[in-house]
């Protein structure tokens, strides 16, 4: 529910020209602040994608999301699909995985790729019988 309408007309890249050596000295990548408030979410920069399904699955939300904006999914995809996407994102971590999915080092390429894409990590760990750390796939 919006709190606030607010009657000003809205701005566009395209209304602004931005001439070179016109940048004050202390205009850096210090003091530049993207943040934006949408409802009562904070996002550290401004950009949301578009609820299109050509436009925004899995890969673009979990993009948007890791440069602080937000992947809007489309309202025609269903809804086990939306959760599925949304639980993907939510297992993702680009930190420390307690329990790990990983494959045998006797596994084929295929089974290491289809475990891959059905747990939605970038990576896993390769193993021996004895769960003992090879490498990465």
């Amino acid at each position: 529910m919006a709190k606030k309408v607010i009657l000003e007309a809205g701005r566009t890249f395209s209304e602004f020209s931005l001439l070179t050596d016109y940048t004050s000295k202390d205009c850096n990548l210090n003091n530049i602040n993207l943040k934006s408030k949408l409802g009562d979410l904070n996002l550290e920069s401004p950009f949301l994608s578009a609820a299109m399904t050509s436009v925004t699955g899995y890969e673009m939300a979990l993009a948007l999301g890791k440069e602080g904006g937000l992947g809007v999914l489309p309202a025609r995809l269903p809804i086990n699909e939306q959760v599925e996407i949304i639980n993907k994102i939510k297992r993702y971590e680009m930190g420390f995985v307690e329990d790990p999915v990983s494959v045998r080092d006797n596994a084929t390429i295929d089974e290491a790729v289809r475990l891959v894409e059905k747990h939605g990590h970038s990576k896993i760990p390769i193993t021996d019988r004895n769960n003992v750390f090879l490498g990465l796939f």
